[in-house]
């Protein structure tokens, strides 16, 4: 499991003790950009968004025993008029993705950074593209962190996924 601390560097700082006894949880710290809620964890692979998480609810979270603390990922944002907006570019930006997963390894953060750097097409930045076709929103951590969360082989499966839904709207 990988748990990304959101915009608290303080609640961070305190799971990295807290939670020290978890060895199979990697923490993260992830800038998050437009969101009012505070305290915020959003976990991977599960996809879970947590808002007034303390350092003492974290194992909760762990042990998925923290319902009370979920937010809804449509209260972060409603993303229906971003997939027509942005429909031929993703397709473009996916396939573009793909291509460079077939050359490339991505193991850690640094490593999805590079991959981030090498698909921003003419400085365009991409990083919403890439969360709406992972997550369905187009806001959220930072994407290098996302990735290294989802992992190669689950990133690779939702840019395929994508096209293959893709395909009927094109």
């Amino acid at each position: 499991m990988k748990i990304l601390i959101v915009n608290d560097m303080d609640l961070y700082h305190a799971s990295k003790k807290q939670l020290s006894m978890f060895h199979d949880v990697d923490i993260l710290y992830s800038p998050f950009n437009h969101t009012s809620f505070s305290h915020m964890v959003f976990t991977l692979p599960e996809e879970l968004f947590y808002a007034d998480v303390t350092k003492e609810r974290l194992p909760d979270i762990i042990m998925k025993s923290a319902d009370d603390l979920l937010i809804q990922s449509a209260d972060l944002h409603d993303v229906s008029n971003q997939v027509k907006k942005y429909d031929l570019l993703t397709k473009t930006v996916v396939q573009l993705c793909l291509k460079h997963l077939q050359k490339q390894t991505p193991q850690n953060i640094q490593d999805w950074e590079h991959f981030i750097a090498e698909i921003n097409v003419r400085g365009n930045k991409i990083e919403d593209l890439l969360r709406l076709v992972l997550l369905n929103t187009v806001i959220g951590p930072d994407l290098s962190k996302i990735l290294y969360g989802l992992g190669r082989p689950e990133v690779k499966r939702r840019l395929e996924a994508y096209l293959h839904n893709a395909r009927n709207r094109f």
